[in-house]
């Protein structure tokens, strides 16, 4: 029995009343209407996507108890979500963070962030391009591909094509809430029934077997599920009758920003770190070099006799950059309960890894007339900020740190994902060099504290939006769009 059960067990009084089916595809059908709708708009609907997926989520876990015969209409919907919204009510902030009160805002923040910010995008061009640049068309993954289709039983590729079909079918007609094989089969002629069939079944919960998957589901607290990333997210589609029903618009989205990676991680994520860490390093590299910006790789660093070395360091005439990629991304513990030790033990190695790898080249390397910069560049969003702050927070826990001789302020180091950090390289290449931007940036907080952000693309969209409006190009996702739709749509 989870914590808050006595909050959760008027909610399960109230949907065991229903008939599953229609309380299952109501619901279904609900999630994929608000999915492609404003996200303005959803409190005034009453329909807020993470309730209607907590509230799946609980159905799923009581399936086999509910054997109820009412039918669900509008505004019975209404009823058992609201009795959700009661149990949010119920809990104050004070009680979720209440051993940590001086941090207890911004975890509520980051928590929120991460719960919510992901629901409200739309799909992006740069992280689909870079989906395609890092993966799908990346040779060295040969190896991890092998992987990959044993266990879903098809390629990358065509599960990238594939993902790709069902997203723009479901997004040219707003109407559509299922999608069979034989729509699909139709359009590919160049991935057989079989691959398409297990593409399918690895994306899908069989309805009839919904008991057996009921007993699969883990709930340890009814009230902070609500913040939890849906399980669901890789189980887009319900099958029943050789139908599948498409839950989210989003999932797909996601699916192709980051569903090979998850799932390459997911099968073996030593391997996939063995491979993709120094594909990262690389690609941030031609990042540098394709917007011209001159840097000191590993090897010259090596060369010129630093202890440590850090990806790049970029050596600009008023500032120096130093520039690290870890493969970080927030837990699903860290992102229900965000407090200092679930935080520190979530990013302990690979921050904290950065951190010395940052110390150590700034000691080295530091040159007084300059001031220091560091950006730790991750695959995903964590809603850190900088460094400052998540040292007062949890990273000063860390006692392998605490004599450590940093030398560079805290409050220079910006923890930032890769689409972000592709932001700042374009914005930078527009106004000359990262020292401009940085500058900028600093300014704008000197003016008030409270023009501090937790997420440095919100610098740049705030301080840099003219640059930001030249720069929408996104060359790999054209050629990708012309390659699938001359492939699959010409004849």
């Amino acid at each position: 029995m989870g914590i808050n059960y006595n909050l959760y067990k008027p909610v399960r009084n109230r949907f065991r009343k229903y008939d599953k089916e229609t309380l299952l595809f109501s619901l279904l059908k609900l999630s994929r209407d608000i999915s492609v709708k404003e996200p303005i708009s959803w409190p005034k609907s009453g329909y807020i996507p993470w309730e209607i997926f907590t509230l799946v989520k609980w159905i799923l876990n009581d399936w086999n108890n509910i054997d109820g015969k009412k039918l669900l209409d509008k505004n019975e919907i209404h009823k058992v979500l609201n009795s959700m919204k009661q149990i949010q009510e119920n809990i104050e902030l004070d009680k979720v963070f209440k051993k940590e009160n001086n941090f207890k805002l911004q975890q509520f923040s980051r928590r929120t962030a991460l719960q919510q910010f992901w629901y409200q995008s739309k799909i992006n061009k740069s992280k689909v391009s870079k989906s395609i640049s890092l993966l799908v068309n990346n040779p060295k993954f040969l190896s991890l591909n092998k992987a990959f289709q044993e266990n879903t039983g098809l390629d990358m590729k065509s599960f990238f094509d594939l993902t790709f079909l069902c997203w723009f079918a479901f997004t040219i007609d707003e109407t559509r809430y299922l999608i069979e094989i034989e729509t699909i089969s139709t359009i590919v002629n160049d991935i057989d029934n079989k691959k398409i069939l297990n593409y399918f079944n690895y994306l899908s919960l069989d309805y009839y077997d919904l008991d057996t998957h009921s007993s699969k589901i883990e709930i340890s607290d009814y009230f902070l599920d609500i913040f939890g990333k849906t399980d669901l997210l890789y189980k887009p589609f319900v099958k029943k009758d050789d139908k599948y029903y498409l839950w989210s618009v989003r999932f797909l989205e996601v699916i192709l920003e980051f569903g090979l990676y998850d799932i390459l991680k997911s099968i073996n994520s030593d391997k996939l770190g063995n491979v993709f860490g120094p594909t990262f390093d690389k690609h941030v590299q031609s990042l540098l070099a394709k917007r011209n910006i001159r840097f000191i790789s590993e090897k010259e660093q090596k060369k010129l006799g630093l202890s440590k070395q850090v990806d790049a360091i970029v050596d600009e005439e008023r500032h120096n950059f130093y520039i690290e990629f870890k493969g970080i991304e927030a837990s699903k513990k860290s992102s229900i309960t965000p407090t200092q030790y679930v935080m520190l033990n979530s990013y302990d190695n690979h921050l904290i890894k950065a951190l010395k790898q940052i110390f150590s080249v700034n000691s080295e390397y530091s040159k007084k007339s300059k001031t220091n910069f560091a950006f730790i560049v991750t695959y995903k969003d964590l809603y850190i900020g900088t460094v400052d702050e998540a040292w007062k927070e949890f990273i000063h826990l860390d006692y392998k740190l605490k004599y450590y001789n940093m030398g560079i302020q805290l409050e220079n180091i910006f923890v930032l994902s890769l689409n972000c950090f592709e932001k700042l390289l374009k914005v930078a290449s527009i106004v000359g060099d990262f020292s401009t931007v940085l500058e900028k940036i600093d300014k704008f907080i000197g003016e008030d504290t409270r023009n501090r952000r937790y997420i440095f693309t919100m610098y740049l969209e705030e301080l840099f939006k003219e640059e930001l409006i030249k720069i929408e190009e996104y060359p790999l996702y054209e050629e990708y769009l012309r390659e699938i739709t001359h492939k699959y749509f010409s004849h």
